[in-house]
């Protein structure tokens, strides 16, 4: 989307410093955006932060933490003077056999793959 106001668009990414996250953080960068992404991992977002420098804002941060969701997601639209997107990109995958998966690995797939995107979503 091109720039047609005085500030470049600003969104947010989750799961933003690797797999598909980290290349919709970086095609964003590369059209303009300001990008706010976010990841749980703390190795995955120095990296993301030495690639980019300040053309991202890259913290660490756990979509299931409903009050940290909430005052980053202010934090940015603050410091940013606008949000106009999120992508819900955080998600985690395990590979076991549904007979072998104990419930609270599933509630931990869960919690970060849906009830994180709502708390984004709707924050």
């Amino acid at each position: 989307m091109p720039n047609t106001g005085s500030r470049p668009h600003a969104v947010i990414v989750t799961g933003g410093a690797s797999g598909i996250g980290l290349a919709t953080t970086e095609r964003l960068l590369a059209s303009g955006w300001r990008v706010a992404a976010f990841d749980r991992d703390q190795t995955a977002i120095a990296k993301l932060r030495n690639m980019h420098g300040d053309k991202v804002r890259a913290d660490v941060l756990d979509v299931t933490d409903e009050q940290a969701v909430e005052a980053t997601v202010k934090s940015v639209a603050t410091a940013f003077g606008r949000l106009d997107g999120v992508v819900n990109s955080a998600g985690i995958g395990i590979d076991i056999h549904v007979l072998d998966t104990s419930v609270s690995q599933f509630r931990n797939v869960l919690d970060i793959n849906v009830t994180g995107t709502f708390i984004v979503g709707r924050t």
